[in-house]
């Protein structure tokens, strides 16, 4: 477990499962991710986490509050050990959104990703009209390095995707 001030990341547990399960769920929120809802069941959730574990080239972990109630969770997928980098990706409750919980648990990956997988880069793609997630992303050092236009078809229109790149200090 990596704690901080205000969250802890961890492994998720069968506990998690009802909110991670809410989040998949999540319309809007799969939209932002560049996903698409799957009407997911909490056997589906279950397997897709489990992927995960048996991914040497991913992480993910839960964002939990100090009370260790979940709030979001952090994944890295892609991990490349030899050109050291992997792409970023996050999803958060919404009323926990604006509290400086994600910009927290984004800090606290990175740090671990270079201190104990020797990463120099993440990388992120984002939709372009979500200027809330990209100043975000900007507060917590990452920087807009490219854009794919017209890249994703979600909510029925064509979007744009802004890709962003963090050096790992």
């Amino acid at each position: 477990m990596l704690e901080g001030e205000q969250i802890n990341l961890r492994p998720w547990h069968a506990q998690d499962l009802p909110g991670l399960t809410a989040l998949r769920n999540d319309v809007v929120l799969q939209g932002q991710l560049l996903a698409r809802p799957r009407g997911s069941t909490p056997e589906q959730v279950e397997d897709w986490l489990q992927g995960f574990k048996n991914d040497p080239k991913s992480i993910f972990l839960v964002i939990t509050d100090k009370t260790d109630v979940m709030v979001g969770f952090v994944q890295v997928k892609n991990i490349d050990t030899l050109n050291r980098r992997g792409e970023l990706g996050i999803g958060m409750v919404k009323t926990k959104i604006g509290k400086g919980l994600g910009s927290e648990a984004i800090t606290m990956i990175s740090q671990y990703l270079r201190s104990s997988w020797n990463l120099r880069k993440l990388l992120l793609q984002v939709r372009t009209d979500n200027l809330v997630a990209i100043a975000a992303y900007q507060k917590t050092g990452f920087s807009v390095c490219g854009k794919y236009t017209d890249h994703v078809f979600i909510d029925g229109q064509w979007r744009d995707v802004t890709l962003m790149e963090l050096f790992l200090q």
